[in-house]
């Protein structure tokens, strides 16, 4: 059975752009993730979801929101082998007086196996 996991109305302040007040001043970013799963015996907690975006966004220092998008989608997909499709957007609300400019794109992802099964891996765990 598959789910998806939305996150809204995500905002960071971090150094996103190319521009040099860009590279020296954190600015606002908007985030709007949307992950589709396969839920089987495993669940995908939202919020190491979360903090796996807001750390790679405010660790990476990225020139293009192109390069933030792809850190960001190689990130969940490395640590979700569930993971089957990431639709992100990325906004930069305050960098044009007139309008919000942003990206938005969508990863898909063939079916993986996880390294263990992840039953096993929860009685280890415990």
């Amino acid at each position: 059975m598959k789910y998806t996991i939305v996150i809204e109305d995500l905002t960071l302040q971090a150094i996103i752009g190319m521009l040099d007040f860009e590279r020296e001043n954190a600015q606002s970013l908007q985030i709007k993730a949307a992950i589709t799963y396969e839920y089987n015996d495993t669940f995908l907690d939202y919020v190491k979801l979360k903090d796996i975006i807001s750390t790679t966004l405010l660790c990476g220092k990225f020139y293009l929101l192109e390069e933030a998008f792809e850190a960001v989608a190689s990130a969940i997909s490395a640590q979700f082998k569930e993971v089957i499709k990431i639709k992100l957007t990325l906004k930069k609300p305050d960098i044009l007086k007139d309008c919000v400019v942003g990206i938005k794109d969508i990863r898909q992802y063939t079916k993986r196996q996880r390294s263990k099964n992840s039953k096993e891996q929860k009685d280890k765990e415990r």
